[in-house]
């Protein structure tokens, strides 16, 4: 008999890891399922649509997949449960955006982050990368605190996901620091004290 990863009891359905719907096509996807009982599978509903709208939210601009998501199932789900959308965008602000040349490209989403310092600026490239890298490094820690809490949750408070950028921005500094892309390294802890001398 399966048991579910989730709770111990009998499974009854499989649980696609990660979540289907982060993605836009999923036919060549090679999705991993765990067993899972209904309650469980249905339960996360909620929190997984969150974390894959605010996700969209954020990258729509840089990723056509996460362009395709917005303008269908983010939109459909922002139409059908108008309350998720207002949650999440409580978190977010609006902000004129400003290339590096001065154009200005409108009204942009923002969440407010203070910058870690880097000791050097030897080469930028990477730094996007390795920002995504630390933020959700973030938040699956976070949340895996969550699944073996009391409340199971895939959602976070505002603070909880300024955490989140503020680890992304210490990750993005250790990149614009060596030159290259993956030319730099660090231990968990140096990362923790960075971390905590930064913020």
């Amino acid at each position: 008999m399966s048991v579910c990863v989730y709770c111990g009891k009998e499974a009854d359905t499989r649980e696609h890891i990660p979540a289907r719907n982060l993605f836009s096509i999923t036919a060549n996807v090679p999705f991993i399922t765990v067993p899972s009982c209904k309650t469980c599978n249905s339960g996360f509903q909620m929190d997984e649509e969150f974390f894959r709208n605010f996700l969209v939210s954020i990258l729509y601009e840089q990723s056509q997949s996460a362009t395709i998501l917005l303008d269908n199932s983010v939109a459909r789900s922002m139409r059908r449960k108008p309350a998720l959308g207002l949650k999440m965008f409580e978190q977010m602000s609006l902000v004129d955006y400003y290339d590096g040349f001065g154009n200005y490209h409108g009204k942009k989403t923002a969440m407010h982050i203070k910058p870690a310092k880097p000791k050097n600026t030897s080469d930028p490239t990477g730094a996007g990368d390795a920002f995504r890298a630390g933020f959700l490094a973030g938040y699956l820690r976070l949340i895996e605190k969550k699944l073996y809490g009391s409340k199971l949750s895939f959602e976070l408070s505002a603070d909880e996901l300024v955490v989140c950028g503020q680890m992304g921005s210490v990750s993005a500094v250790y990149t614009v620091e060596k030159y290259g892309t993956q030319t730099h390294q660090f231990t968990l802890k140096e990362f923790e004290m960075r971390y905590k001398d930064e913020f």
